[in-house]
């Protein structure tokens, strides 16, 4: 009686892992899937706005190339790394 109480227990026990591993799966999946809709989003709006589509996947020079085509002068990307006042200028 004790063996198959045992067994039961190891049983939900390994299902319980497998559902668990499978959710990490599909998080990473779904994760990665909206990282690259992100990109793809970006590189969509970097040629309408007539700039290389590959200067989105670069971090920082695309938000460089974000504030000129926002038509800012390029000093505006160094006003980003100071508190507060990067609020105003993404606004």
């Amino acid at each position: 009686m004790d063996y198959v109480i045992l067994f039961l227990f190891i049983g939900c026990a390994a299902f319980l892992g497998a559902m668990i591993g499978l959710g990490i799966a599909f998080g990473f999946f779904l994760y990665f899937s909206i990282i690259i809709l992100i990109y793809i989003s970006w590189w969509k709006i970097f040629e309408k706005a007539g700039r290389k589509g590959w200067a989105a996947l670069i971090p920082f020079y695309n938000t460089y190339k974000l504030i000129k085509i926002a038509g800012r002068s390029g000093w505006w990307f160094f006003l980003l790394f100071i508190p507060m006042v990067n609020v105003v200028v993404i606004i």
